[in-house]
Parts: C-alpha cells; structure tokens; sequence
C-alpha cells in the first residue's frame, strides 16, 4: 500500500512548474509515495510538463473545474493511506523532517501548516469522511479546514516556516483588467458561502463583497454556516492588534476545539506552542 499521496494542482505554472517538481522528488527518495498531478486546463504548457514526469510512481490527469473540485478530483485518484496537497508554485524545503514529525505525532489529524501554499495532509479516510474540498475558486481550504475543526481533527502548527521556500508568483501578474473584476467577484462570492468573516474595508472591495453575495445565489455550492467560525472573532487578551485575521483565525480554531471536543490534551498542547510562539515574536 502506498504510505503517501502527494497531491497538486496546476494551472497555467510552466515557468515554474519544473523547479517545484524536481525540488520535490528529490526530498521523497526514502518515503514510499505517488504524486497524483493534476494540470486544470491550462492554457499554456503546463499539461505536457507534467507528462514529462509521469511514470508508475507520478500520475498525470487533466481536469477542469474550480480549484477546490480540482484537489478534489486528486483526492479521489489517490491511493495514499496519506494525502498531502501541496501548491505549484511553491518551492518546499525539508519535507522529511517535517514529515517524521506528522507521522509521529500527529498522524490521526489534518495539519496545516504556514501562512500560505500548504493546503493540508492528512489521513485520506479523514478526508473523504468530510466530504473533501468543496466546489469553490477561493477559501475551499479554510471551507475544508472548517469541516475539520467541528469533526475534532483540525491542528494548525505554528512554526513551521522552515519548510517554505520561494513562493514564485511573478509569472501570475500580468492579468487583464477583466480577469481582476471576475477574480474579485469570485472571491468575495466564496468568501460569503464559506462564512469567512472578512469585512472589506475600501469602497471598491464592499462593492465585490455586495456583488459576491448576489453570484452567491446562481452558485451549486450554497452557504454553510459552520459552529466554528462564530469563534474567529472571539477577542482574547493574549491577541494585540498587530496579530493579523490569518493567525487569529487559526489560532481560535484551535481554542474552538479545546472547548468542545473531547480529545483536549492535543489541542492544548497545540495552543500553548501556539501561545508560545506568539510571546516571542508579538507584543503579548
């Protein structure tokens, strides 16, 4: 049986996609792995780069739909006892160390980890009991993250930006001023169905967030309202100002658990690392 599946979706990542691929496979000699590659319909040639690398071990699809029907449709092509989803345009450093300490510690949970570019692993069964990523553009991860958290078997572990590398975004400036209208409307129109409590602060971005809740309605994927995320919000002393939405988030995520799951020595040990953390690097 194949211990893990690591999982990623493409699209349009040719300048970079050869550099994250390689990176990857040279950090995985010594695990018994796939990679399941999905490219979504790009409209350059970032499909025939992936079939470059295909063999019994890496296996190429080609999908189209949004992104989170995409790691989606990943998922289910992944014969893991283990899914770790992982972005394209991210370089990741020092994945074995961080995965002797998933498997040793933390095996039975979904983890998230970082600021960005690291969707989750997680046992597959655990995935597939949640419904997986939901057809959504933008935010499928917090919806998928939310799931989690009120099945007990969410942690977010702070202090892992040793496993990042660069984050090569460049090539994904040049959009046409109609591709940033329709990113921000289905933005905001995500936004609103996953319940993520965003508040646009300028003009323009209300007016998307106004506009995303009426695209809400004509959308397959209808809002949910999670138990959790009535706790992102909660204030706590131990939390200035200065400690962006992403952390506080991720950080009463954990408290939520703490409170209503069972399981509450994981989920305290992982709030006081959290706690710990925040003394060092923020004005607590």
């Amino acid at each position: 049986m194949v211990l893990l599946s690591i999982t990623i979706t493409a699209k349009n990542e040719a300048p970079v996609i050869d550099k994250v691929l390689n990176n990857l496979i040279k950090q995985l000699n010594d695990i018994n792995h796939e990679m399941i590659l999905i490219d979504n319909w790009s409209s350059d040639n970032t499909f025939q780069i992936l079939k470059k690398y295909e063999n019994d071990h890496i296996k190429v699809f080609r999908y189209k739909g949004s992104k989170g029907s995409a790691r989606n449709f990943a998922l289910k092509k992944a014969d893991g006892k283990y899914v770790m989803a992982l972005d394209a345009d991210q370089v990741y450093l020092n994945l074995d160390k961080f995965l002797r300490d998933y498997f040793s510690r933390y095996s039975s949970y979904s983890v998230k980890i970082g600021r960005s570019s690291f969707p989750i692993i997680s046992p597959k069964e655990l995935l597939m009991n949640v419904g997986g990523w939901r057809d959504l553009q933008f935010a499928e991860d917090w919806d998928l993250w939310f799931r989690l958290a009120e099945a007990c078997k969410y942690i977010y572990l702070i202090d892992y930006d040793w496993v990042f590398g660069e984050h090569i975004r460049s090539h994904k400036n040049n959009y046409s001023l109609i591709s940033k209208i329709l990113k921000y409307m289905l933005k905001y129109r995500d936004l609103y169905i996953v319940g993520l409590p965003i508040r646009p602060q300028n003009i323009y971005n209300k007016f998307f967030y106004q506009l995303g809740m009426v695209l809400s309605f004509f959308k397959n994927e209808k809002k949910i309202v999670y138990n959790c995320t009535k706790y992102l919000e909660i204030p706590t002393d131990k939390i200035e100002s200065e400690m962006d939405w992403d952390l506080q988030f991720h950080y009463n995520l954990i408290r939520y658990q703490l409170l209503t799951c069972k399981n509450k020595p994981i989920f305290s040990e992982v709030l006081s690392k959290f706690e710990n953390y925040l003394k060092r690097n923020y004005s607590l």
